[in-house]
Order: C-alpha cells, then structure tokens, then sequence
C-alpha cells in the first residue's frame, strides 16, 4: 500500500486536489457493483462467500458466517478503550443525522 502524508505540507488543498484529480473509476464500475450486490441478493451467503474468495482470497464456508452467543456476548470485551469510543461516537453521529430527517410537526390555517 503507498502511503502518502500531507501533513507538513503548506498547501494541503491544492496538494489534496490534484492527487483526487488523478483517480479514475472505470466507466463500468456502476454496473459491475449493482451487478455483484444483484447476485449477492439473489444467491444470498454462497454468493456472497463466492466473492469474499474472488475478492480476499478468504476460503469460507457458510457455517464460518455464524457467530455464536458467546462470540457475542465475549465480543465487547476484547474492543479496546479507543474502539469502543469510536463505536459509540459512530452511533451518536448516526443517530444525529437521522433525527434531522424526522418530518417536523407543524400546523397552518388557511385564510
């Protein structure tokens, strides 16, 4: 993986731009996603674990996609001070967000 640091950099924006500006996406890639997620729907855990092996070279089966009560209920435990603070801040920013979606109430009278 390349590694680039802008942090000393004196002009992070424009430094920032033009490395964006060299990233392409295939024309196709659109089609090709809804194409996997298409799949994915429709052969549900084998095709998803037929991708995870295209994809990251994992070697599963569907048994392995089970977690079980005690990976669960042992899971909270081994996060680390810093993770469960990002978790949770993830949540409140989830959480934030969706609430200014609600419908607000409100009520007019016409003339």
């Amino acid at each position: 993986m390349q590694v680039i640091d802008f942090t000393n950099s004196e002009n992070f924006d424009q430094d920032l731009a033009d490395f964006c500006a060299l990233g392409t996406v295939p024309s196709d890639f659109s089609a090709k996603v809804s194409e996997i997620l298409r799949e994915v729907k429709d052969g549900g855990d084998p095709a998803a674990l037929r991708y995870t092996q295209a994809f990251d070279g994992a070697h599963l089966q569907v048994d392995d996609l089970r977690v079980s009560l005690e990976e669960l209920t042992q899971a909270p435990q081994s996060l680390s001070e810093t993770e469960r603070l990002a978790i949770m801040e993830a949540i409140e920013m989830v959480q934030a967000f969706h609430r200014h979606t609600l419908p607000k109430n409100w009520k007019t009278e016409n003339k």
